[in-house]
């Protein structure tokens, strides 16, 4: 993984630096050098924040509404009664 941010294979728009993703494997605690000028996401406080905003889209996108959630159900109840109904011995 050294050889890969050394030789500038990485975008550090996604992962930081060497520094940053040593700190996000847990190999280090705290950076040594200062996050360079501009940086890849601007300040941490706002990187913090690009990922918090992401995290939420994706909890809202996977999760079905509830009102979905009561149609789907009810429709599944009166196909079974339906099919219930078709399949009586006469």
């Amino acid at each position: 993984m050294e050889r890969a941010f050394a030789a500038d294979a990485v975008d550090l728009s996604v992962a930081g630096d060497w520094e940053e993703a040593q700190i996000e494997m847990g190999w280090k605690i705290a950076r040594e050098t200062p996050i360079p000028e501009g940086g890849w996401f601007g300040a941490e406080a706002e990187r913090e924040d690009l990922i918090a905003a992401a995290l939420r889209a994706e909890r809202e996108q996977s999760r079905p509404s509830a009102s979905k959630d009561k149609a789907k159900t009810k429709a599944k109840r009166k196909q079974a009664k339906k099919s219930r109904q078709k399949n009586r011995k006469r």
